[in-house]
């Protein structure tokens, strides 16, 4: 499940024709070393991974809109590295990984 929502959000990266090619190859990567680690994640702590997936699609629609809504944006990211606070210390990686994709979507809303 948690596998198939990242595709989902990778494949609406591709799709995008308004974002720069080096963009979408940057924030797949990213998407890519989130991926094993939000899966196994979800082995142990589905309803956390779920809300982590959930953020990630948010932040990623709001940074892709044509027209940005500021607020909406902020928030979304705000909601992205809400989702892993806490843990930092049981899984470092996964908080790693989610914060290089919050902060490459918190500048392409610039």
């Amino acid at each position: 499940m948690i596998h198939k929502r990242i595709e989902k959000i990778e494949e609406a990266i591709r799709q995008k024709h308004s974002i720069k090619d080096e963009n979408k190859i940057h924030l797949l990567r990213l998407l890519g070393k989130v991926k094993p680690e939000l899966t196994e994640f979800h082995k142990s702590r589905a309803d956390d991974a779920i809300a982590i997936v959930d953020s990630m699609e948010r932040a990623t629609h709001e940074a892709m809109r044509p027209e940005k809504n500021p607020m909406l944006h902020r928030l979304s990211i705000e909601s992205l590295n809400a989702s892993v606070s806490g843990l930092e210390l049981s899984h470092p990686r996964l908080v790693d990984g989610i914060n290089y994709v919050a902060t490459f979507l918190a500048n392409m809303g610039i």
